[in-house]
């Protein structure tokens, strides 16, 4: 029973209720439903939705993208984490030519939809200070790291590391810019690298003969 731990009944069960909220809040979808929730309170779907017509922003962050992804890669090995050899992480990163178009299109909606709330709506209430830019990058990391955690019960430090990084990085440069499709850009790339370099490595474990017993 609860209370042979010294926690009170109530108590457990407002924890075990507040627990089982807040994994279905984290969850892709109910972030949709937060995001257009709160761009509609707060006004800011307008001005966010005229800045998706910036094609050159877009191609600018998802070259962008590229190299902050083998740059976070460098920057995490050069600290002493074992990550994927460059050479291996370049031909993991090439199968994305061979992702599903499908796959590729949901990709870049969920960065459009988490971009628009996280650096459109949450860093914009914030303000792009030190305070808003650092609180977004937290509260963003803590979010992928807590779904990490749920969905692979894997809670890596250089993980963490990497997703400090990167959300700040996407901080900054709104911040800095003010251009929604620039940070989608650099999200959508970065996504569609991890992705293709997770097929790229698992095709590659399931073709290795299997070792004997």
């Amino acid at each position: 029973m609860p209370s042979s731990s010294g926690i009170h009944p109530t108590l457990w069960v407002l924890g075990r209720a507040l627990r089982w909220l807040l994994k279905r809040l984290l969850e892709p979808n109910s972030v949709l439903c937060v995001a257009l929730v709160s761009l509609w309170l707060t006004g800011r779907w307008r001005p966010l939705i005229q800045q998706l017509s910036d094609p050159i922003a877009l191609v600018i962050g998802l070259m962008g993208g590229v190299v902050l992804y083998f740059g976070s890669l460098s920057f995490v090995q050069s600290q002493g984490f074992l990550v994927a050899k460059p050479w291996a992480a370049v031909r993991g990163s090439l199968g994305v030519v061979h992702l599903p178009p499908a796959r590729v299109a949901v990709l870049g909606v969920r960065a459009v939809y988490e971009e628009m709330f996280w650096r459109g709506t949450v860093q914009f209430l914030l303000g792009n200070t030190f305070f808003g830019i650092t609180a977004t990058a937290v509260l963003f990391t803590l979010r992928h790291v807590y779904l990490n955690w749920i969905n692979a019960r894997v809670l890596r430090l250089r993980l963490v590391l990497e997703f400090v990084l990167f959300a700040l990085v996407l901080s900054s440069t709104y911040a800095v810019s003010d251009r929604l499709l620039l940070v989608v850009g650099l999200h959508w790339a970065r996504n569609l690298l991890i992705i293709a370099s997770c097929v790229h490595r698992d095709a590659r474990l399931l073709s290795q003969p299997a070792k004997p017993q």
